[in-house]
């Protein structure tokens, strides 16, 4: 009877310590590792945005910057940076700077929805080549044309850069001009508009834009 009595006891002892530590697994779950958590929407799969890598090794890449936010990191001669801007997978589609092109030691984004604006975002080394700099031309095409240009401004020449042929046009700015700065252009007409920040507007028309030779 006594070995009976402590077999009891013992099963009963057994049976609370198997139920306590089912209650610790459930206060304290393991812990998932990284890889076996289902990844959320990225936001190359719902826009139409791609990383581009270029032969020299630059690249124009999106980039988480947290949860369910991203924003463009570049890598220019060496020297990479993350750009002033963030969306989402809501983002308008048009409103997210893609790539539009890469010449010698600097690249250009574009944004824009629909046909009569654009914004073109000039990425280039600053003086000191540490950071990359942007700056923002905006073009307003006022008349529907052939021609889908975006727009900006480097070493005082204004460029025009043509999307459905790419072509890039540049024409220089007068010297009493170059201490103004200048955001916006307006096409219309075969007139190019050059608006600056001292209410000043230069008008050239478009023939007198040259053709920019590729690298």
């Amino acid at each position: 009877m006594v070995s009976i009595k402590y077999t009891f006891i013992a099963i009963v002892f057994i049976f609370i310590g198997c139920k306590k530590n089912i209650q610790n697994d459930k206060d304290n779950p393991k812990e998932v590792k990284h890889s076996e958590v289902t990844k959320g929407i990225d936001i190359h799969d719902c826009t139409t945005v791609k990383d581009t890598i270029f032969k020299d090794n630059d690249y124009v890449k999106y980039i988480s910057l947290k949860e369910k936010q991203y924003g463009i990191e570049i890598k220019l001669n060496n020297v990479i940076d993350t750009l002033n801007f963030s969306f989402d997978c809501s983002s308008p589609n048009g409103m997210i700077p893609k790539i539009l092109f890469k010449h010698e030691d600097y690249i250009v984004l574009s944004q824009g929805t629909g046909f009569n604006y654009r914004s073109s975002i000039l990425c280039n080394l600053d003086n000191k080549g540490n950071r990359i700099d942007i700056n923002e031309y905006e073009i307003e095409i006022v008349e529907p044309s052939e021609n889908d240009f975006c727009a900006f401004l480097k070493n005082n020449i204004i460029y025009l850069y043509n999307r459905n042929n790419k072509i890039l046009l540049a024409k220089d700015l007068p010297s009493n001009f170059l201490k103004f700065q200048t955001k916006k252009c307006q096409l219309n007409k075969g007139k190019v508009n050059v608006y600056f920040e001292n209410k000043e507007t230069l008008t050239y028309n478009l023939k007198e834009f040259v053709l920019v030779k590729e690298n």
